[in-house]
């Protein structure tokens, strides 16, 4: 059995799937996979993708910071500043 693989997102749009959920999914894979799970989030940029699912274009930033308050005990750390 493997302990060093990591499970991996790209870049996963985390504002565009209801925070709680996501969390559950998250967690029940970090789980399975013994705690090797990292995802990287951001907000996107295509427009088209917001519309499609009722959400503000412009309120992107917002819903991230949402999402990423709802996870209790994650950590969350920028790469970069934009």
């Amino acid at each position: 059995m493997t302990s060093r693989v990591r499970f991996v997102t790209g870049i996963l749009i985390a504002a565009l799937r209801r925070p709680v959920v996501l969390a559950k999914v998250a967690a029940t894979i970090d789980v399975l996979s013994k705690g090797r799970l990292d995802i990287g989030v951001g907000v996107g940029w295509q427009r088209e993708e917001y519309e499609a699912a009722g959400l503000s274009f412009e309120g992107r930033g917002r819903l991230l910071n949402h999402t990423i308050e709802v996870w209790p005990g994650t950590v969350a750390r920028a790469e970069r500043q934009l």
